[in-house]
């Protein structure tokens, strides 16, 4: 009650930069309170919102609408758009059906966060002269909304693409999953952030099998997270041939139901690296 007490009275302040909607999403009390919204920014943010936590029934096309709508009234780089925006990308890059095209989906989401990051003066600056972490300190809280989703879309491009991910691109995708400030705002997905990195960073079996324990440990807070299981056999399991974890895996998700798009091809990929 305190939480909602406090998201509640920091409302007005937040209004003007739209992030009172994201920590709103966390306050379900103090967003029930609310009516329909009478400005067209944030109704259309509702929008997508309501889009996404459908995209079980009705898929990625009315997301897409809804972000596009929501782009045209907010701007090319309105940190709340953009986030969005990320997080649809990394999530039709999820439901996939082949590496190539998730991988255009990962860069796009990265692009979207990092477009919303790098129109942040400071940032841009010190993120050109001195790189991604001394950046992260300068980042202004309305933008800081974005840099999860850059690490999530980052980490996911670099663990697909495996031994290709570039040398230029390690530095960066490391400071962002280390960021304090990010894993506050998303730490389930900056922790998931943070095992694809090592695990795309692993040089060879013996590295790999010391992931063993830490993804299911994770699994173990999450028992339900169907593309966490997915990752864990697709990038661990099958290269280290180990037909005794993959069995485990599959059998998790045949307990577990899938809803989202997501959920749904992880499922099938699982299903379809049984032994």
């Amino acid at each position: 009650m305190l939480l909602l007490y406090r998201l509640c009275a920091v409302e007005a302040a937040l209004t003007r930069s739209h992030l009172w909607l994201t920590l709103l999403l966390l306050a379900p009390g103090c967003w029930l309170r609310r009516g329909p919204s009478t400005d067209p920014l944030t109704a259309a943010l509702e929008r997508i919102d309501r889009a996404w936590a459908a995209r079980g029934a009705d898929g990625f096309e009315p997301v897409i609408t809804a972000v596009e709508e929501a782009r045209r009234i907010g701007g090319k780089v309105h940190p709340e758009v953009l986030w969005r925006e990320s997080r649809l990308e990394v999530g039709r890059g999820i439901a996939a059906d082949t590496d190539a095209a998730a991988l255009e989906h990962y860069g796009a989401g990265r692009d979207a966060a990092l477009r919303c990051m790098l129109a942040d003066p400071e940032f841009a600056y010190s993120y050109r002269n001195e790189g991604m972490g001394p950046a992260l300190d300068k980042l202004s809280l309305s933008r800081t909304v974005c840099s999860p989703w850059a690490a999530w879309s980052w980490s996911r491009s670099m663990v697909t693409l495996g031994g290709r991910a570039t040398a230029i691109d390690r530095p960066r995708v490391q400071a962002l999953v280390a960021s304090p400030r990010a894993a506050d705002l998303a730490p389930d997905t900056m922790a998931h952030a943070q095992l694809l990195l090592r695990t795309a960073l692993a040089s060879d079996q013996r590295e790999l099998r010391e992931l063993v324990d830490d993804y299911e440990s994770a699994l173990k807070r999450r028992p339900q997270d169907l593309v966490l299981r997915s990752d864990f056999v697709m990038f661990v399991g099958l290269p280290l041939g180990a037909r005794d974890l993959i069995e485990g895996q599959v059998d998790a998700v045949q307990r577990n139901g899938s809803s989202t798009p997501e959920d749904k091809a992880s499922r099938a990929r699982v299903l379809a690296a049984k032994p």
